[in-house]
Parts: structure tokens; sequence; C-alpha cells
């Protein structure tokens, strides 16, 4: 229903929001400090510590596990059907995280001083270079955050803050 209540391009904008289908337990695995892991490993302990001192994510493109995640994009896309309503309605599909390990992103200077002349700093200045071309260039465009009654704890409702935190390109939002 929203997508025909517009009347403009629709830019429909994602990251990866898991590795590894639910279904299957643990991921693929990986050498971390010279010990065979898997995914479940990064959430428990020392896993969130291993991962804040890797430079980059070259591990992961390196190893299979982009493959892996862009696998899962393309089935979730296509299990819940919006791969259909994408194409019915001309929408385009932009993934944050692959539009920036591809390297498609805006100039991390231009951001900075966007950012900057409005708001301190940011707090891992890595993060003005995680902004895709794509998105950049729309940035004069309306913002729908089409968000869903999520409830993760008892008193707790995440709407639009759950969406934009979802916009981090680091599958793992450490």
């Amino acid at each position: 229903m929203l997508f025909e209540a517009l009347d403009s391009e629709i830019v429909v904008t994602e990251s990866y929001r898991r590795v590894h289908p639910p279904q299957k337990k643990g991921g693929m695995k990986f050498t971390a400090d010279r010990e065979e892991v898997d995914w479940d490993w990064l959430f428990a302990g020392k896993g969130w510590k291993w991962l804040e001192k890797q430079p980059n994510w070259n591990w992961f493109k390196e190893g299979g596990h982009w493959d892996c995640a862009r696998e899962y994009d393309k089935w979730f896309l296509d299990e819940y059907r919006f791969t259909d309503l994408f194409d019915e309605y001309n929408a385009e599909y932009v993934n944050v995280t692959e539009e920036v390990w591809q390297g498609r992103t805006a100039a991390t200077q231009e951001i900075k001083k966007v950012v900057e002349t409005r708001f301190p700093p940011v707090f891992k200045q890595r993060l003005y270079s995680c902004i895709p071309q794509k998105l950049y260039e729309s940035q004069a465009a309306t913002l729908i955050s089409f968000a869903k009654l999520k409830t993760p704890h008892k008193d707790i409702v995440s709407f639009t803050l759950k969406n934009s935190f979802g916009l981090l390109p680091d599958p793992l939002r450490a």
C-alpha cells in the first residue's frame, strides 16, 4: 500500500541483516586468534573484542562469508516476495553493506564536512567513509522509515531507531 501511495522514485535500502540463515546454527567457520570458531562465537564473550581489533573486513570477504551473506540476502528478498514487490513498482534496492564493500561510497572528506557543519564529529572516524554514493545523491529526497512493531524486550518499542541502526554497513554492528 505504501508503494502505491508514492508517485516518485522508490529506493529501498537495507544492510546485510545476517551472514547465515537462522536454520544454519553457527554459520561458516573461520580462524580467530589461531582458533577455529563460527559466527555464534562472535556474539559470545571475546568474539566482539576480536572483531573490534580487525582493521577491515577482508578476512570476511576472502573467506567466502561475503558470498554467503549475499546468498542469504537474495534468499530473504525472494522468500518474502520483496524481489517481486520491487520489480512490480520499479523500486531500486540498495544494500549499504554491498555498496560500501564494493567501494561505491561518497567522498569521505565531503561527508565529514557536511556532518561537522551541523553536528559534533562522529565517534568513529571511519563512519565518514560508509555513505553509499547512491544514497548521498538522494540526500534531498523524502526518507520514509517504514517500521513494523517489534517488542524485543517487555517495555521497549524500537521502530525507526532500529531501522536507522540497520543501515550501518557492518553485518555485525559492534
